[in-house]
Order: structure tokens, then C-alpha cells, then sequence
């Protein structure tokens, strides 16, 4: 099969994440098939590049299916398969029928953990994802894209937590071809959700405050810290350590962002005025933010425990400090209130919102110097996640990058 026939789909996708970078195709491995048939076939298949000058391997779940079959505007190319003969090639998550009959297989083949989900119609959610997320029936398969040969931080943790809020394992997708290799897993559907993002935006774009909302979702994040350093220790590290750390990200974005050079002194100042004394350090969330987490009748769910995507697994599981976690959801708040119809009435509807958070997660009066360290840290991040996949968006995270680069340490 033609490598280059896959560029454009995967230069396009929605979970790519080296947009914006030169991309070089390397191979394709296809796994032993999940099912075979003269009418539907489908495998999942490993894309080798290199981006960047980085290796990376993304999983493209490709069914076969006869000539004539799928609409133009979906397949992506007509190859000869072994056995098979000519067909047509199509990301099976782009096509409903090679998607059902995949899922039909799945039934039979994966462990379940508890009872085989009934039949149903599988249905993928659409939006900026790095991965695939399907609902199907009671479960949500979520589908990796960014594939690594670690097991799965995610799988890991949620196997290991057992909290109300946060959603249950269901089973593991693996292929016999690559026995330990997690291609993804299954969870369970939470009913009648809205993701939080949805959620603040609506609700900022009328103009009504949420503040008394996140303050029960501040209230569990603070839970789910507390569980996880039951589950997995804590210690102490010097701060300058995470200055280290912060530097290093402000210097590498420099070299990405150039106009972040202007600024670099500054931002370096305020990173750097931490102290030398002692931070607490533990597993974390690692990439929370309003999007991770659901609201529901049964009130709020965290999902997504996989870390930031451009970060490797054993980044991915390293401790860090708490703080990481609640600037990432007040970094998006941030976000949220560029939906607001007034600019001005924008500043106190981020502020109550803000405010309500950090006092819900047991926060109250002046937030330390760390946390305005980790916003700060997460800002210029996003202005190179921005700049790099959404540069319409990348003056959301310039504003705050700009605002922290100008103010006095110590000010908002």
C-alpha cells in the first residue's frame, strides 16, 4: 500500500498532533485483522513518521471494503489486498458501516470487565481531540492515536482509582499481532453529560456567573490529589527545581514563538520567584482543564487521565506539583471568557468564576507565587500549542503571556 496515500488524511486529522511540523512517512505494520470478510474488513494499522526529527507512531484503524462502496469524499485510496483483491481503504471512524461491523467484532474478542455492552450503534464524537473517542451503547471506547510501546498512563491509573467521579474500566483494546501493546480502552458512557467546556462557554456567552458551580468541582479535584498520593507517595523537591524546569519550556518556546523573546527576561523573573525552599510533589491529573471533566444530573465526572499529549509516558507518570493541575483548569477559565458578548464584563465574570474554583479546592485570599508560576508556565504553552495547530487562537494564551510579562512579580 502507497505510505503517501495516507499524508493528507493524517495531516488533516483532528487527533494529528505534529501539525504545522515537516512530516516524513516511514512504514505502515498492520496488526492481525479484527475481522475479515468479503463485504467489511477491518484492521488497525501503525503509521511509523518522524516529525520534528522525532519517531512517532499513530494508529489508523483502516477497513477494506469492496469497490464503489464508500463515498468519494471518504476513501482514501483503492490498493490490492492479499486474499481480498481491490478495495477501497477508509478511516473506519469516517464511515458508519465499517465502524458498526468493527464493533460487532469487538464483542466477541476484547476481556470484558463486567457484562459484553448489547449491540448498538456506535457513534464518534467530533472536536479537538488527541485521540478517538466512540460512544457505544453503555461504554465509550476511546481509541489511541499517538501510540507507544508503555502501557497506557490512563488505563494505569483508572484500574487504580476507585472514586464516584470518575468513570470505570470496562476493558482494554489490544491486538493478539502485539500482545501488551494498548490500542485502547473502554469506559463507561456518562448519560446526559455536557463537557465543562461546552458548559462555561454557553454559560459565559449569557453572561451567568459559574463561580458556585466550580466550587464543587475545585472540592473534588482536591479529592482526587488527596487519593492519588494515598495511591502513589509524595515528596518534597527544592523550588528551584521547577524553575529549572519552567526555564527550560520558556527558553524551547522562544525558539518556536519568536516574538516570546521580547518577553523572555520578564517571564524568566517571574518563573524564577519561587524561593529555594521545599515543594510538595505527587501524581497528578496532569492535563486539567474544563474540557476533562463532565457535568451531569449526577454531578461532575474527571475524564482523561492520559497527560498532556506532547509529553511521553514516563513524563507523563512523574510527580509534580498540584498546582499543575489547578492552574490548567483556571488557564481555562481564561479561555472560556473571550466567549463573553462584553470584553469588560469578561474580567469579573473570570474572576468570580476563578474565585469560586480555588475556594471550592480550599484556597482562599492570595494564591502563592507557585500558582502563578504554573499559569504562567501553562500559558506559554499553549501559546506554542496555539501557534502550531490554532493560530487564530494563539491570542487567547498571548494575552495572559503578555500580561505576566509585564506585570510586577507578584501581581495578577
Amino acid at each position: 500500500m502507497s505510505l503517501e496515500m495516507w499524508r493528507n488524511h493524517l495531516l488533516n486529522a483532528r487527533w494529528f498532533q505534529a501539525k504545522g511540523m515537516e512530516v516524513e512517512l516511514v512504514g505502515l505494520e498492520p496488526l492481525e485483522w479484527e475481522i475479515l470478510g468479503a463485504d467489511c474488513s477491518v484492521r488497525s494499522e501503525l503509521l511509523k513518521i518522524r516529525a520534528g526529527g522525532a519517531a512517532e507512531v499513530y494508529q489508523l484503524l483502516v477497513a477494506y471494503m469492496p469497490p464503489g462502496s464508500v463515498p468519494p469524499e471518504l476513501a482514501v485510496g483503492r490498493v490490492d489486498v492479499p486474499g481480498l483483491g481491490q478495495r477501497e481503504a477508509v478511516e473506519a471512524t469516517d464511515y458508519l458501516p465499517a465502524l458498526d461491523c468493527y464493533f460487532e467484532a469487538l464483542r466477541e474478542s476484547v476481556a470484558w470487565r463486567g457484562l459484553v455492552p448489547p449491540r448498538a450503534e456506535p457513534k464518534v464524537f467530533t472536536g479537538e481531540q488527541s485521540n478517538t473517542n466512540i460512544r457505544y451503547g453503555d461504554v465509550m471506547l476511546k481509541l489511541f492515536r499517538r501510540i507507544s510501546k508503555e502501557p497506557s498512563v490512563e488505563i494505569e491509573l483508572l484500574g487504580a482509582l476507585n472514586l464516584s467521579f470518575v468513570p470505570t474500566l470496562r476493558g482494554i483494546l489490544e491486538n493478539p499481532a502485539r500482545p501488551g501493546l494498548q490500542l485502547g480502552m473502554f469506559i463507561d458512557y456518562i448519560p446526559d453529560s455536557t463537557d465543562g467546556w461546552t458548559w462555561a462557554t454557553e454559560a459565559c456567552k449569557a453572561g451567568e456567573p459559574i463561580g458556585d458551580d466550580l466550587r464543587g468541582l475545585g472540592a473534588m479535584l482536591a479529592k482526587l490529589h488527596r487519593v492519588m498520593a494515598r495511591l502513589y507517595g509524595k515528596r518534597e523537591i527544592p523550588a528551584t527545581q521547577i524553575s529549572a524546569q519552567m526555564l527550560a519550556h520558556l527558553d524551547k518556546a522562544v525558539g518556536q514563538v519568536p516574538k516570546l523573546a521580547e518577553l523572555e527576561a520578564s517571564l524568566a523573573k517571574r518563573l524564577q520567584a519561587l524561593g529555594e525552599g521545599p515543594v510538595e510533589v505527587q501524581r497528578i491529573h496532569g492535563d486539567f482543564h474544563l474540557g476533562q471533566v463532565l457535568r451531569s444530573p449526577a454531578g461532575w465526572t474527571i475524564i482523561d487521565f492520559e497527560g498532556e499529549p506532547l509529553k511521553t509516558p514516563a513524563q507523563r507518570r512523574a510527580f509534580d506539583s498540584r498546582w499543575r493541575d489547578v492552574a490548567g483548569l483556571t488557564r481555562s477559565i481564561d479561555y472560556a471568557r473571550f466567549f463573553h458578548p462584553d470584553a469588560q464584563g469578561s474580567d469579573g465574570w473570570y474572576e468570580q468564576a476563578r474565585e469560586g474554583f480555588l475556594a471550592g479546592y480550599g484556597l482562599k485570599g492570595t494564591s502563592p507565587a507557585l500558582l502563578y508560576a504554573y499559569e504562567t508556565d501553562k500559558a506559554i504553552y499553549e501559546l506554542v500549542y496555539e501557534t502550531r495547530n490554532r493560530p487564530t487562537w494563539a491570542r487567547i494564551p498571548w494575552q495572559a503571556v503578555e500580561k505576566a510579562g509585564t506585570n510586577e512579580v507578584g501581581d495578577k
